[in-house]
């Protein structure tokens, strides 16, 4: 994966994307995306099983956020970015 972006979605959201791995470094037919974030209050993954390559998170205001995102496959995954 590349470019992981980050953007507001007015003020109680907020956008992580990223640039989806190309289908031929896939090496089978199906790959998702697994997401982890953090932020002061809570932390956990979302599994995006339907080759989405962004998500929409519920925010506070002033709320720092971290974010790491991994490719899988049924044959493993890859490194977090």
């Amino acid at each position: 994966m590349q470019l992981l972006q980050v953007s507001p979605i007015g003020p109680t959201q907020i956008r992580l994307q990223w640039t989806p791995l190309p289908e031929h470094e896939w090496s089978c037919d199906r790959l998702w995306y697994v997401v982890k974030y953090t932020t002061q209050r809570n932390s956990g993954y979302k599994n995006l099983t339907n080759g989405e390559n962004y998500v929409v998170f519920d925010s506070e205001p002033y709320t720092q956020w971290n974010f790491q995102v991994q490719a899988a496959n049924p044959g493993g995954e890859s490194e977090w970015a």
